[in-house]
């Protein structure tokens, strides 16, 4: 087989994983969150000190918004950072659930142009994981390794 006609299957591979493969195989469970209460001071040194670019804020499990450094440097523009997390945080959040195909998460990513996606399960709509672009990639990559090896 030629090296174009091995890339093509390698290409149609990775096509049909992401139709196969569910987001919770991708995402990470590991998550920060925050609760509603701290301030956006307090919100500043979190993302610089973790050199994380959002986080979910959640109450008894339930996703309320996402704080990101788009929000943090609208709140600086408008010159007052005394605020709490809920007054700047981004409350209409586009979700993806764990059990939506992989391909979902590509197609979001794509239409929106976010860094990150919180992830819901389904059934009690509590949050379980974040997923990024590099999630994907890693997920994908590893399935195949795991198929070639297999």
């Amino acid at each position: 087989m030629s090296g174009a006609a091995q890339q093509k299957v390698r290409i149609q591979k990775v096509q049909e994983l992401s139709y196969e493969l569910k987001v919770r195989a991708a995402m990470n469970k590991k998550i920060l969150t925050l609760n509603p209460r701290p301030t956006v001071v307090d919100v500043r040194k979190i993302l610089t000190n973790r050199r994380i670019s959002g986080l979910p804020i959640v109450e008894k499990g339930r996703l309320l918004g996402i704080i990101s450094i788009e929000d943090l440097i609208n709140c600086l523009a408008s010159g007052t950072m005394d605020k709490g997390v809920t007054d700047i945080m981004t409350e209409k959040v586009v979700v993806l659930f764990s059990d939506e195909p992989l391909i979902s998460a590509i197609h979001k990513f794509d239409r929106y142009g976010y860094g990150r996606f919180p992830v819901l399960d389904r059934e009690s709509g509590k949050l379980v994981g974040m997923i990024t672009k590099q999630d994907i990639i890693r997920c994908l990559l590893k399935t195949l390794e795991e198929l070639y090896h297999a």
